[in-house]
């Protein structure tokens, strides 16, 4: 007998909720607090939110796109240094909130989806029901040879140890495309990512004029081509270290420093180890969340945490 639509739903909550990871210290009614307290889900708060995060990218570029024809030009460069990392982290923000909504982390089942998809996923190359199946097996089967992102870690420890640069620039390309394929890019995705940025671009020309549009779009192909990468392949790099351990809770980092919160982790990313503990807590919620239990469960505050980006890339 075929199940319905809601039953599938429920049926990948569920299996997104499971984890061989044990819930730290917490007795069953701490436990059932902390989730009253922070595992709420909140469709007008996660939609408001992904919207301020889409605002502040175009904003951002349109302020780049007008500073760049500035005469000071030590001005018009750092302007546009700034720009380009923070509409690219922004553009990772965005990739963070489809991994919370793979769990659902809006609203249940496909509504759930459909928020992600046009207001998160599609805008940039992703499909959270495609990142979900890839997503699933991380969670369930952690540090083993099918983990995609175990797979993942390895390629880019291997990029990263080797000395040449050539075999550097072909293994960012190689990362690139496993990326994808890892959360199952296929052409439906690419055709509602083309669909999405040609409205945008109709739009900023309506408003703004071609020139202005077209500027726009190269700061934001720069943004997403060739910035949005590496800051992706470093936050992999912070989350875990399968070398330590298969284990999830002795290979599995909070990430701490202010670079890392600021340009690397953002939309709740740094506090990974309790993404793990408790996966269904959305990413407004991580921060206050983490506090919570460092103060409140001995375990978790004794959790692994790295408090620095670079000692990570070269060990």
């Amino acid at each position: 007998m075929t199940m319905s639509k809601e039953k599938v739903y429920q049926r990948m909550e569920q299996m997104m909720e499971f984890s061989k990871t044990p819930k730290f210290g917490l007795s069953k009614d701490e436990k059932r607090e902390f989730r009253k307290k922070f595992e709420q889900k909140s469709t007008p708060k996660g939609v408001t939110l992904i919207l301020l995060t889409h605002l502040s990218i175009i904003a951002s570029a349109l302020i780049v796109v007008d500073g760049i024809n500035s005469p000071e030009l030590l001005y018009s460069i750092i302007l546009t240094l700034v720009g380009i990392i923070f509409i690219s982290r922004q553009l990772r923000a965005l990739e963070n909130i489809v991994h919370f909504g793979s769990h659902y982390n809006i609203t249940k089942g496909n509504k759930n989806d459909i928020i992600i998809n046009i207001l998160a996923a599609w805008p940039v190359l992703q499909d959270v029901r495609n990142y979900r199946k890839s997503h699933m097996i991380h969670h369930s089967r952690y540090g083993a040879s099918a983990d995609p992102c175990r797979i993942r870690y390895d390629r880019l420890k291997h990029l990263f140890s080797s000395r040449s640069w050539l075999d550097k620039a072909k293994g960012v390309l190689v990362y690139y495309k496993n990326f994808y394929q890892d959360f199952g890019f296929d052409l439906n995705t690419l055709v509602r990512f083309l669909i999405a940025h040609a409205l945008c671009f109709g739009i900023i020309t309506l408003c703004l004029g071609l020139s202005t549009a077209q500027s726009y779009y190269i700061l934001m192909a720069v943004c997403f081509f060739f910035v949005l990468p590496l800051i992706r392949m470093v936050a992999e790099l912070g989350e875990h270290d399968y070398d330590i351990s298969e284990d999830v809770l002795e290979s599995t980092y909070t990430n701490v420093s202010l670079l890392d919160r600021l340009i690397f982790h953002p939309a709740g990313d740094a506090y990974h180890v309790l993404h793990h503990v408790h996966p269904t807590i959305p990413w407004w919620n991580q921060r206050k969340a983490h506090d919570y239990l460092v103060k409140s469960d001995h375990y978790y505050s004794t959790a692994p945490k790295r408090d620095g980006i670079f000692p990570r890339i070269a060990s």
